[in-house]
């Protein structure tokens, strides 16, 4: 069995790398709220039903679809 010189010197190595650790881990600060981001495209698609969209915003592809990603 150990002798109590023995673990009271290993308590009192161990105790400063606990409170360091303790201190490392201390509270963490959140960033402040950023603000919502601006919409760089919208359409809310609010036409009557059966209706074509609006040409001014989309357009027909054809071809191989080599720019659908």
């Amino acid at each position: 069995m150990a002798s109590p010189r023995l673990l009271r010197r290993c308590l009192y190595a161990a105790l400063p790398l606990a409170l360091v650790a303790a201190a490392a881990t201390g509270t963490a600060q959140a960033d402040p709220p950023t603000s919502a981001a601006a919409a760089a495209f919208t359409d809310n698609f609010d036409g009557p039903a059966g209706a074509a969209v609006d040409g001014s915003k989309w357009q027909t592809e054809t071809g191989d679809n080599v720019n659908n990603h």
